[in-house]
Protein backbone atom coordinates (compact mmCIF):
# COMPACT_ATOMS: atom_id res chain seq x y z
CA UNK A 1 0.00 0.00 0.00
CA UNK A 2 1.33 3.41 -0.98
CA UNK A 3 2.38 5.77 1.77
CA UNK A 4 0.24 8.90 2.14
CA UNK A 5 3.19 11.12 1.16
CA UNK A 6 3.30 9.47 -2.29
CA UNK A 7 -0.29 10.50 -2.90
CA UNK A 8 0.76 13.99 -1.89
CA UNK A 9 3.59 13.90 -4.47
CA UNK A 10 1.18 12.69 -7.15
CA UNK A 11 -1.24 15.50 -6.29
CA UNK A 12 1.55 18.10 -6.49
CA UNK A 13 2.70 16.67 -9.83
CA UNK A 14 -0.84 16.92 -11.23
CA UNK A 15 -1.08 20.52 -10.01
CA UNK A 16 2.28 21.38 -11.62
CA UNK A 17 1.29 19.84 -14.95
CA UNK A 18 -2.06 21.65 -14.92
CA UNK A 19 -0.48 24.98 -13.93
CA UNK A 20 2.24 24.76 -16.61
CA UNK A 21 -0.33 23.77 -19.22
CA UNK A 22 -2.47 26.78 -18.26
CA UNK A 23 0.38 29.18 -19.09
CA UNK A 24 0.56 27.96 -22.68
CA UNK A 25 -3.16 28.12 -23.47
CA UNK A 26 -5.24 31.14 -24.43
CA UNK A 27 -7.83 31.84 -21.73
CA UNK A 28 -10.57 34.45 -21.70
CA UNK A 29 -9.20 37.61 -20.14
CA UNK A 30 -10.04 37.77 -16.45
CA UNK A 31 -10.22 41.20 -14.83
CA UNK A 32 -9.84 39.61 -11.39
CA UNK A 33 -6.20 38.84 -12.17
CA UNK A 34 -5.37 42.29 -13.54
CA UNK A 35 -7.28 44.50 -11.08
CA UNK A 36 -8.70 42.90 -7.95
CA UNK A 37 -5.78 40.71 -6.84
CA UNK A 38 -3.11 43.47 -7.23
CA UNK A 39 -5.32 45.98 -5.39
CA UNK A 40 -6.03 43.49 -2.62
CA UNK A 41 -2.30 42.67 -2.31
CA UNK A 42 -1.47 46.40 -2.15
CA UNK A 43 -4.10 46.93 0.55
CA UNK A 44 -2.70 44.03 2.58
CA UNK A 45 0.84 45.37 2.18
CA UNK A 46 -0.03 48.92 3.27
CA UNK A 47 -2.18 47.64 6.15
CA UNK A 48 0.47 45.32 7.58
CA UNK A 49 3.83 46.94 6.80
CA UNK A 50 6.06 47.52 9.84
CA UNK A 51 9.33 49.41 9.53
CA UNK A 52 11.35 48.82 12.69
CA UNK A 53 14.94 49.26 11.51
CA UNK A 54 17.24 49.72 8.52
CA UNK A 55 16.83 46.04 7.61
CA UNK A 56 13.14 46.58 6.94
CA UNK A 57 13.88 49.64 4.78
CA UNK A 58 16.38 47.66 2.73
CA UNK A 59 13.86 44.85 2.40
CA UNK A 60 11.11 47.22 1.16
CA UNK A 61 13.38 48.76 -1.50
CA UNK A 62 14.88 45.42 -2.57
CA UNK A 63 11.50 43.71 -2.91
CA UNK A 64 10.18 46.66 -4.92
CA UNK A 65 13.08 46.54 -7.39
CA UNK A 66 13.09 42.76 -7.76
CA UNK A 67 9.29 42.57 -8.14
CA UNK A 68 9.29 45.31 -10.80
CA UNK A 69 11.93 43.47 -12.84
CA UNK A 70 10.02 40.20 -12.52
CA UNK A 71 6.78 41.91 -13.57
CA UNK A 72 8.47 43.23 -16.70
CA UNK A 73 10.05 39.87 -17.57
CA UNK A 74 6.68 38.16 -17.25
CA UNK A 75 5.30 40.30 -20.09
CA UNK A 76 7.87 39.15 -22.66
CA UNK A 77 5.93 36.11 -23.90
CA UNK A 78 2.45 37.57 -23.32
CA UNK A 79 -0.02 37.05 -26.17
CA UNK A 80 -3.54 38.37 -26.68
CA UNK A 81 -6.08 37.46 -29.35
CA UNK A 82 -9.42 39.04 -30.17
CA UNK A 83 -12.47 37.04 -31.20
CA UNK A 84 -15.99 38.13 -32.09
CA UNK A 85 -18.51 35.81 -30.48
CA UNK A 86 -22.24 35.64 -31.22
CA UNK A 87 -24.61 36.77 -28.50
CA UNK A 88 -28.26 35.84 -28.00
CA UNK A 89 -29.30 39.31 -29.19
CA UNK A 90 -29.99 40.63 -32.67
CA UNK A 91 -31.10 43.76 -34.50
CA UNK A 92 -33.44 44.09 -37.46
CA UNK A 93 -31.94 45.97 -40.42
CA UNK A 94 -33.70 48.14 -43.00
CA UNK A 95 -34.47 45.01 -45.03
CA UNK A 96 -36.16 43.49 -41.96
CA UNK A 97 -33.43 40.88 -41.72
CA UNK A 98 -32.19 39.75 -38.33
CA UNK A 99 -28.52 40.57 -37.74
CA UNK A 100 -26.83 38.76 -34.88
CA UNK A 101 -25.05 41.04 -32.40
CA UNK A 102 -21.42 40.07 -31.92
CA UNK A 103 -19.43 40.56 -28.74
CA UNK A 104 -15.72 41.30 -28.76
CA UNK A 105 -13.83 38.94 -26.43
CA UNK A 106 -10.11 38.82 -25.67
CA UNK A 107 -8.08 35.71 -24.91
CA UNK A 108 -4.66 35.92 -23.26
CA UNK A 109 -1.68 33.62 -22.78
CA UNK A 110 1.15 34.16 -20.29
CA UNK A 111 3.67 31.83 -21.90
CA UNK A 112 7.15 30.79 -20.80
CA UNK A 113 8.27 34.15 -19.38
CA UNK A 114 5.20 34.31 -17.13
CA UNK A 115 5.97 30.83 -15.82
CA UNK A 116 9.62 31.73 -15.18
CA UNK A 117 8.49 34.90 -13.42
CA UNK A 118 6.13 32.91 -11.21
CA UNK A 119 9.02 30.62 -10.23
CA UNK A 120 11.16 33.69 -9.50
CA UNK A 121 8.46 35.21 -7.27
CA UNK A 122 8.08 31.94 -5.38
CA UNK A 123 11.87 31.60 -5.03
CA UNK A 124 12.21 35.12 -3.60
CA UNK A 125 9.35 34.40 -1.21
CA UNK A 126 11.00 31.19 0.02
CA UNK A 127 14.48 32.74 0.27
CA UNK A 128 13.31 35.69 2.39
CA UNK A 129 11.09 33.45 4.54
CA UNK A 130 14.03 31.16 5.28
CA UNK A 131 16.36 34.10 5.91
CA UNK A 132 14.02 35.62 8.49
CA UNK A 133 13.24 32.19 9.95
CA UNK A 134 9.55 32.46 9.13
CA UNK A 135 9.74 29.07 7.46
CA UNK A 136 11.95 26.00 7.60
CA UNK A 137 12.99 23.70 4.76
CA UNK A 138 10.37 21.13 5.70
CA UNK A 139 7.61 23.63 4.89
CA UNK A 140 8.83 24.53 1.37
CA UNK A 141 6.90 21.73 -0.32
CA UNK A 142 3.66 22.71 1.44
CA UNK A 143 4.20 26.37 0.53
CA UNK A 144 4.81 25.42 -3.12
CA UNK A 145 1.55 23.48 -3.28
CA UNK A 146 -0.28 26.28 -1.48
CA UNK A 147 0.93 28.89 -3.99
CA UNK A 148 -0.01 26.67 -6.93
CA UNK A 149 -3.55 26.20 -5.65
CA UNK A 150 -3.98 29.93 -5.01
CA UNK A 151 -2.78 30.79 -8.50
CA UNK A 152 -5.19 28.29 -10.04
CA UNK A 153 -8.12 29.25 -7.78
CA UNK A 154 -7.35 32.95 -7.37
CA UNK A 155 -10.19 33.86 -4.99
CA UNK A 156 -8.44 31.79 -2.29
CA UNK A 157 -5.96 34.69 -2.05
CA UNK A 158 -8.56 36.62 -0.08
CA UNK A 159 -8.11 34.24 2.88
CA UNK A 160 -4.32 34.38 2.67
CA UNK A 161 -2.26 35.29 5.74
CA UNK A 162 1.19 36.38 4.64
CA UNK A 163 3.97 38.66 5.88
CA UNK A 164 3.81 42.25 4.63
CA UNK A 165 6.81 41.84 2.36
CA UNK A 166 5.15 38.90 0.57
CA UNK A 167 2.12 41.11 -0.10
CA UNK A 168 4.53 43.78 -1.40
CA UNK A 169 6.12 41.22 -3.72
CA UNK A 170 2.72 40.17 -5.09
CA UNK A 171 1.38 43.72 -5.39
CA UNK A 172 4.41 45.26 -7.11
CA UNK A 173 5.01 42.35 -9.50
CA UNK A 174 1.35 42.30 -10.54
CA UNK A 175 1.15 46.07 -10.98
CA UNK A 176 4.41 46.08 -12.95
CA UNK A 177 3.08 43.29 -15.15
CA UNK A 178 -0.10 45.27 -15.82
CA UNK A 179 1.63 48.62 -16.43
CA UNK A 180 4.30 47.22 -18.76
CA UNK A 181 1.60 45.46 -20.77
CA UNK A 182 -0.30 48.74 -21.07
CA UNK A 183 2.86 50.50 -22.26
CA UNK A 184 4.16 47.85 -24.65
CA UNK A 185 1.09 46.02 -25.92
CA UNK A 186 -1.44 48.06 -27.92
CA UNK A 187 -3.98 45.26 -28.15
CA UNK A 188 -3.92 44.76 -24.38
CA UNK A 189 -4.48 48.49 -23.89
CA UNK A 190 -7.42 48.29 -26.29
CA UNK A 191 -8.83 45.29 -24.40
CA UNK A 192 -8.63 47.13 -21.07
CA UNK A 193 -10.45 50.13 -22.52
CA UNK A 194 -13.15 47.91 -23.98
CA UNK A 195 -15.77 47.61 -21.24
CA UNK A 196 -16.86 44.14 -22.35
CA UNK A 197 -13.45 42.64 -22.80
CA UNK A 198 -14.50 39.75 -20.62
CA UNK A 199 -17.64 38.36 -19.06
CA UNK A 200 -15.71 37.49 -15.93
CA UNK A 201 -14.74 40.25 -13.52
Amino acid sequence: MLDLKYYSYIFVLILVIYFVKEQFEHKQMNRLKFFVIPLFALYQFLSNIKIDDITDIVLVVSICIVATVIGYLQTLSFEIDQQNIETHYFVVDSQRQKQQIMRRVYFVKGGLSYLIGWIAIFSVQIFVSLYFHEMNFNEVEHEFMDELIKDIVVFLRFNDHKSWWIWELLAVSNFAYYKFLLINNGKFKEAIKHTKASTSI
